[in-house]
């Protein structure tokens, strides 16, 4: 008996401490049942365009301690059902655009920020929980959580 990814149902996968580098289109192509992902502590420094699109029911992204440093944009699965996302210790120096609606909670510790703008999180109108810890924050403009009406709680403390 053969069986072939497309009969698989994945929910769980687990690529922590690897030494993954790019995420292809191809890469979760065939595991649209994947719900929660771990990439931690690899070597990503390049997600393209449609590496997250095949995903239509993830809920759980933790890209925590990779080199993302420049990443501009993330694209997800339209609608997408994330409502977790972990991106701290990647280097950020602005947080990525393309975070999703359905978003409840944001992990961006230990990342590069220095400035917080209106658009900073105008997609993010259904977060309860921002984590914004040890990064280098020095403004914050006004209107930067005015589309946040879920918003509960922030945490943005310095070691």
């Amino acid at each position: 008996m053969r069986l072939h990814a497309s009969e698989l149902t994945v929910c769980r996968l687990d690529l922590r401490n690897n030494y993954l580098t790019t995420l292809t289109e191809f890469t979760f192509r065939d595991l649209s049942s994947l719900r929660y992902l771990f990439l931690t502590n690899n070597r990503i420094y390049r997600i393209e365009r449609r590496a997250l699109r095949h995903l239509p029911q993830l809920l759980y992204l933790v890209l925590r301690g990779n080199p993302l440093g420049e990443l501009d944009r993330l694209h997800f699965h339209s609608p997408s059902t994330l409502s977790y996302i972990d991106v701290s210790e990647c280097g950020l120096r602005r947080v990525p655009r393309g975070l999703p609606d359905a978003l409840r909670y944001v992990q961006l510790r230990r990342n590069n920020l220095t400035t917080l703008d209106a658009s900073t999180f105008s997609e993010c109108r259904q977060v309860s929980i921002l984590v914004l810890d040890e990064n280098r924050i020095q403004t914050v403009h006004d209107g930067t959580f005015k589309d946040m009406s879920q918003l509960q709680q922030v945490r943005a403390w310095q070691a």
